[in-house]
């Protein structure tokens, strides 16, 4: 009896490896659907594959950690750790921290604004004073930003 549930073991290791390719394999064009998304809002020296990639590892955790008791379909769950995935190997390339790329964002918008208003690019000094700003602190933050 031993040697017959033995037998099965690998037998059984198969159809499972088969089922996890056949799923993967199904769930592949939701990865790259969800990967060009999150691209697409993307500074253009972030790769494609590299969200992919990321996006598949977020698929087979979701194969992993997927349980079928708490009656949600398997896809909306592996589009929620496919996301996810990607947008942690986001966080993990990202040298910058929030509060610096939140200042860059004030400092677009502001360079943005300037130059609508006065039809032209804006100014160096003219940004610094539309942050409230000190022309000092404000180069000292470019430079940071450029770092």
């Amino acid at each position: 009896m031993a040697t017959a549930s033995i037998l099965q073991t690998p037998q059984r290791q198969n159809i499972q490896a088969a089922e996890r390719e056949s799923v993967l394999l199904e769930q592949l064009p939701q990865v790259k659907f969800i990967a060009r998304r999150i691209h697409d809002r993307l500074p253009p020296h972030v790769e494609l594959d590299d969200l992919v990639n990321a996006g598949v590892i977020g698929l087979m955790d979701a194969m992993k950690k997927y349980d079928p008791a708490k009656k949600v379909m398997f896809k909306s769950y592996a589009q929620f750790r496919i996301r996810g995935a990607i947008l942690d190997s986001l966080r993990e390339m990202d040298w910058s921290p929030r509060i610096l790329r939140k200042k860059a964002r004030r400092i677009e918008e502001a360079h943005r604004k300037l130059s609508a208003e006065l039809g032209r690019g804006a100014t160096e000094q003219e940004i610094a004073n539309e942050l409230g700003m000190q022309l000092n602190d404000y180069q000292v933050l470019l430079g940071e930003l450029r770092h």
